[in-house]
């Protein structure tokens, strides 16, 4: 079964946009939240995730994995 995979980030953020290029790249499946254009429901989601409300992204839920920051290398291992 495949891990659901949710990207936390924000339009304005390169890497970011790297995170979601390289993810589409491999053909991996996953749900891409703006934390800045959706509700507050989604912004206190990624601070819970995150364990503090400040804004560094990418945040990526891999399963029960979160990695922070586009680092190819954790993404390799977990998807």
């Amino acid at each position: 079964m495949a891990k659901k995979i949710i990207v936390y980030g924000h339009d304005s953020c390169g890497f970011c946009k790297a995170a979601v290029e390289f993810l589409k790249r491999k053909g991996v499946k996953f749900e891409y939240r703006d934390i800045l254009a959706h509700s507050d429901e989604v912004y206190k989601e990624f601070c819970e995730k995150k364990g503090i409300c400040e804004i560094a992204v990418p945040l990526i839920k891999i399963g029960d994995k979160v990695i922070v920051g586009f680092n190819k290398k954790a993404l390799e291992r977990e998807i």
